[in-house]
């Protein structure tokens, strides 16, 4: 899976369309944003990837009026979601 965040002075579903060519067989999705931000800071007018690989299931959903409405937007995405998650963790880190 690879997730695009662009900035809003990029067109996003171009770059959508160049992950999808440069990785067939990948689950892409994006959202244009007003900030990016990376390890090394925050940027404008550019684009940030995260890649996820190996099983997983996905959940989303989506609210409308965020700035009139913080709360009832956020409640409204979240509606129907899963409240308990499974935590993997890998004992590597200890060797």
């Amino acid at each position: 899976m690879l997730l695009a965040f662009t900035s809003s002075k990029i067109p996003l579903l171009p770059v959508l369309a160049m992950l999808e060519d440069a990785y067939p067989g990948a689950v892409v999705a994006g959202s244009s944003t007003s900030g990016e931000f990376t390890h090394e800071g925050d940027g404008s007018g550019s684009i940030s990837l995260f890649a996820l690989s190996g099983d997983y299931k996905i959940f989303s959903g989506i609210g409308a009026g965020l700035s009139t409405d913080p709360e009832r937007t956020v409640t409204a995405a979240l509606a129907g979601q899963p409240t308990d998650c499974l935590l993997y963790t890998s004992d590597a880190a200890d060797e």
